[in-house]
């Protein structure tokens, strides 16, 4: 997996023949929230991180946009690899959305 870590960027799954975008981040901030949009589905998906006194508490919420049709529940698998992903970046402070 591979995430594009910026507004506009994607999320990809890679594979050594090709990869495959499944979904644009649409809000990031870094740290707190993270939304991405459905590319082969009609689906959203919100991500926030919620500081705790034993580490973090992330909170996922995916959802059917309006007038959609499809929602494949790919978070699941996202989730796996969403947090090892962000400990082992340097992400700036900024808060961006689209």
């Amino acid at each position: 997996m591979h995430v594009e870590t910026r507004l506009g960027g994607r999320v990809l799954e890679v594979y050594p023949d090709g990869e495959l975008v499944i979904a644009e981040i649409t809000r990031w901030e870094p740290g707190v929230r993270l939304t991405y949009r459905g590319v082969v589905d009609d689906s959203q998906t919100d991500v926030t991180f919620e500081p705790t006194t034993m580490g973090t508490r992330v909170h996922v919420h995916q959802y059917l946009r309006d007038g959609g049709e499809r929602a494949f529940l790919f978070w699941p698998n996202v989730i796996g690899w969403l947090i090892p992903w962000c400990d082992s970046q340097v992400m700036g402070n900024q808060t961006i959305e689209r």
